[in-house]
């Protein structure tokens, strides 16, 4: 059977259906990206509920002559259903796509909504796909549980926001006793290019950011970060580069909270042309620190200061980094355990201060590292070279 016939047939079929069983089955054209779509008839909703008007959104579940239906579709779900449009440009000209993006995160998380699994995981979510364009917005957007935002690639996919902010956050804001941050987990942002905006997530146990550039973040504190990292377990970010910042590229920090900051990795990323390539900050409050992370295979070159650790950090780990052209490569202080392995640069120094000398566990071990080693009285710790 060839694909031409094999269309022929399902369209048939469909007519068929509709004739026989009174609609329950209705072919219609997407109104902005002009596909053919089938909606089949429910009675039902996303969760399970008994369907009403007020769950119809017009994309994924519709209302017809008093019947409802549900989109079919296999795969992930095009931004452009919700009516973005990707088509702006780097001098700001084109749709402003925000209100779509919004409608799309808020509708589709009400129908794909995970379910908790046994220790503390999420089963399902769902996958928002950006095709290749340039998107223009104004909104910081809150991601729920279990979302991976994807783009084309990070060539061919922009979101461009008009003013510095962060264009990504999972805090949802606080519980009813106004103490407790509500954050989503399990999130997932790949294959795009950010481009004024950063990403801020908290918590985000078993996320991910894969395969995208941050780039042009100007301005004050909550916008001339690339990513801000508080309180993670089990957060992956790989193949992602960020350049000219006014302020740091990447901030890992522990904040007060219910437990550390733990296992997060970073490989493959690349900083530079920032004010503070990367800050690993043990210190903002929480009385656990930073744990068991590791940053592997990375670049850090022409910003003033390459990488600066502070605080409570222990076992963790730098291995393969490259430090070019930075004014100065690595500053140390505090009460700091971690392992520094293949570590070269062409300019700067690695400056230890300010240690704990009653901690046993602070030490600094090192291994094939060329950086010549500034040591100030107050640092107090182990410097074990091998």
């Amino acid at each position: 059977m060839n694909k031409k016939f094999l269309i022929v047939f399902i369209l048939i079929q469909c007519v068929f259906s509709s004739i026989c069983f009174g609609q329950e089955v209705m072919n219609l054209v997407d109104p902005f990206t002009k596909e053919n779509t089938i909606y089949i008839r429910t009675e039902t909703f996303g969760d399970g509920t008994k369907m009403t008007l007020q769950k119809c959104d017009g994309v994924i579940y519709i209302q017809n002559k008093g019947n409802f239906y549900k989109r079919q579709f296999s795969g992930p779900i095009n931004i452009k259903w919700f009516g973005a449009k990707g088509d702006g440009n780097i001098n700001d000209i084109g749709t402003d796509d925000s209100q779509a993006i919004k409608k799309a995160l808020k509708v589709i998380s009400e129908i794909y909504k995970p379910q908790q699994m046994s220790g503390g995981s999420l089963f399902g979510g769902f996958v928002l796909y950006f095709p290749a364009g340039i998107y223009l917005v104004n909104e910081t957007f809150v991601l729920p549980d279990g979302i991976s935002i994807e783009g084309d690639s990070y060539v061919n996919t922009l979101i461009h926001t008009k003013q510095p902010r962060f264009l990504f956050t999972n805090i949802r804001g606080m519980s009813k006793n106004g103490i407790d941050v509500l954050m989503s987990t399990d999130i997932s942002i790949k294959n795009l290019t950010l481009k004024q905006g950063g990403v801020e997530l908290q918590g985000a146990a078993n996320s991910v950011i894969q395969n995208v550039r941050i780039m042009n973040l100007f301005g004050g504190e909550k916008t001339d970060t690339g990513l801000s990292i508080k309180l993670p377990v089990n957060l992956r970010i790989k193949d992602v580069k960020i350049f000219s910042s006014t302020g740091v590229g990447i901030k890992y920090e522990d904040t007060a909270g219910t437990g550390p900051s733990t296992s997060t990795t970073f490989d493959h990323v690349w900083v530079s042309h920032c004010k503070l390539g990367m800050l690993v900050n043990g210190n903002t409050g929480g009385s656990h620190g930073i744990l068991t992370s590791r940053i592997y295979n990375s670049i850090f070159e022409y910003n003033e200061t390459g990488i600066d650790i502070k605080g409570n950090i222990e076992n963790f780990v730098m291995r393969d980094i490259h430090l070019e052209q930075n004014k100065n490569a690595i500053n140390i202080s505090g009460d700091v355990n971690m392992v520094m392995e293949n570590i070269w640069s062409d300019k700067g120094n690695i400056n230890m201060k300010n240690s704990n000398k009653n901690k046993n566990t602070n030490a600094v071990y090192l291994k094939n590292v060329n950086l010549p080693q500034v040591i100030e009285k107050s640092y107090q710790g182990k410097i074990i070279n091998n």
